[in-house]
C-alpha cells in the first residue's frame, strides 16, 4: 500500500479522514473519506474485514483514498 496523504476537501478546504461504517445487514464495512467541516464524502468501498484492524492499510482503503484524491487539472 502506498502512503499517499489525504488531500484537503475540494469543496471547503477542510481536513478529511478515512472513515468506516459497519452494516449488520450485509455484514461488511463501508469505507469512505469524509470532510470534518462540510461533511462531503468520497466514493464508498466495501470490505468484510475491519479496516482499523489493518491500520487502514487495506486495498478497499486505498481505493477510497485514491477516489477522494482524484482531481482534474484546471
Amino acid at each position: 500500500m502506498s502512503k499517499e496523504k489525504i488531500k484537503p476537501c475540494p469543496h471547503c478546504g477542510g481536513v478529511a479522514w478515512l472513515n468506516s461504517s459497519y452494516s449488520y445487514k450485509t455484514r461488511s464495512y463501508f469505507i469512505f473519506v469524509k470532510c470534518d467541516i462540510c461533511g462531503a464524502t468520497g466514493k464508498t468501498t466495501c470490505s468484510t474485514d475491519d479496516p482499523a484492524a489493518d491500520e487502514w492499510q487495506s486495498e478497499p482503503c486505498e481505493r477510497a483514498l485514491q477516489a477522494w484524491n482524484m482531481r482534474t487539472e484546471k
